[in-house]
């Protein structure tokens, strides 16, 4: 997943379990959400992510780089 991509999705995510809200760009990501965690896929580059938001943190994995990434809204 590229570094835009992945930050964006971990700011969407981060906003909209955080009840703010965001209109990006038009690329072209899956993502479900279930409490304070988030799953997806990003189309893009057909790789999966997931991660959680706790306050204004969020953590996310992204399966294509095998790594963690953290961010804060």
């Amino acid at each position: 997943m590229k570094a835009n991509v992945r930050a964006c999705v971990a700011y969407v995510a981060g906003s909209l379990i955080s009840g703010k809200s965001h209109y990006g760009n038009s690329h072209h990501v899956s993502l479900t959400i279930q409490g304070n965690t988030f799953t997806g896929y990003d189309h893009g580059n057909s790789q999966h992510f997931s991660g959680t938001v706790n306050a204004g943190s969020i953590s996310l994995y992204d399966y294509e780089t095998g790594s963690h990434f953290n961010y804060s809204v």
